[in-house]
């Protein structure tokens, strides 16, 4: 074994050592403040702070449970379908659904998040997943949108905030941030600018695309993403759906950290979550926790299906299953279909497991917008 291997297995240990001590401390993942970490190894998710005194910029819904009787999943006629990041790529999705043959009177269709942004037809994907009470969790870009939504309707709520957002929505993100704009203002807006701050990250751009799909969301829109928990739970499957990744100790704990849950890829030696992909990745860590298990314990273990990772496309483990595919990037859109079996006709497909059960990957070309 060769020096590389060495150091990199060390570098393993001690991540795995990290989680194990740190872990088991409620708040530990995501609570280390970026400051001083260097090249903004993590940015902390102030969406939950009250930034203007007033405010809660989150909503967070952490956990939704559907039970195995729901699914039926002893019904080899009934399925559950998850598809991965869909983006606003509605042709696609309909491409997706239409390939595996998506019945609404016997299958269970639930996404990963992301569901809009950097694709052209959000408001479509959004439309037809409202008519259909269609089953997900919410994303890093599905918070972004609701974080503004839910600044603009407090600055709006509030005297004089309607006329000025109307004034300064016509600017342009650097002149929003000008200071030879800012210099020119009247004392009332300078006044307004700073009662009506929002978090300093890069997460809440001005003028953004988040920005502009937040302020176009209509009132059945906002209250679907609002509404859109962190996780949501099949007992029947022994699996949850998460955007990003979940940590073991977050799994048992009843509020874990929202940014860590539609952020993480991956964990640095500290034990601190990295929206990066400069440390172990949080799938390494799950699933060893999982492989780790006890024997007498071995009911106890989880899966987890996921999205958020365009970057690393299909991830197949025994206990974690990424459908992020990349479709916003002309790549394919991926959904697993449990139970049902195979379709009359088509190509072999591959199994993977989820939970207790297999499942088949089914997948649709994408052309990016």
């Amino acid at each position: 074994m060769g020096a590389r291997h060495l150091a990199y297995g060390a570098v393993v240990a001690l991540c795995v050592i990290s989680l194990a001590w740190y872990g088991l401390k409620p708040g530990f993942v995501g609570s280390v403040n970026s400051h001083g970490l260097g090249n903004e190894e993590v940015i902390l998710d102030t969406s939950n702070v009250d930034v203007a005194g007033k405010i809660d910029l989150g909503k967070y819904v952490y956990k939704a449970v559907v039970d195995a009787e729901e699914l039926h999943l002893d019904d080899p006629s009934r399925r559950v379908i998850i598809v991965g990041d869909i983006h606003g790529m509605y042709k696609p999705f309909q491409e997706l659904l239409k390939k595996v043959d998506y019945k609404p009177e016997t299958d269970t269709l639930f996404h990963v998040g992301d569901v809009l942004a950097k694709g052209t037809e959000s408001s479509k994907v959004l439309d037809w997943l409202i008519e259909r009470n269609i089953k997900g969790v919410r994303g890093n870009h599905d918070q972004k949108v609701i974080g503004w939504r839910i600044w603009q309707d407090w600055v709006e709520s509030m005297p004089a905030g309607k006329q000025w957002l109307k004034r300064v929505e016509k600017l342009t993100t650097s002149e929003f941030t000008s200071q030879k704009v800012k210099h020119k203002e009247s004392k009332a807006d300078k006044a307004h600018r700073k009662q009506f701050s929002f978090p300093d990250d890069r997460d809440w751009v001005w003028a953004s695309e988040h920005y502009w799909i937040a302020r176009k969301l209509s009132k059945a829109q906002y209250e679907y993403l609002v509404n859109l928990p962190l996780t949501i739970s099949l007992p029947g499957l022994r699996a949850h759906i998460v955007h990003a990744g979940i940590l073991p100790h977050q799994l048992k704990q009843p509020k874990p950290d929202p940014w860590s849950l539609m952020n993480i890829r991956s964990v640095l030696p500290s034990g601190t979550v990295s929206r990066k992909f400069d440390g172990t990745p949080w799938t390494y860590l799950f699933n060893h926790y999982q492989t780790s298990v006890d024997d007498a314990k071995k009911e106890d273990r989880e899966a987890v299906v996921f999205g958020h990772a365009a970057k690393m496309g299909l991830q197949v483990e025994r206990w974690t299953l990424g459908l992020d595919t990349g479709c916003v990037y002309g790549r394919e859109l991926t959904a697993v279909v449990i139970n049902g079996g195979s379709l009359e006709g088509e190509e072999e497909l591959k199994e993977v497991h989820v939970g207790n059960r297999m499942g088949t990957l089914w997948s649709v070309m994408c052309k990016a917008p």
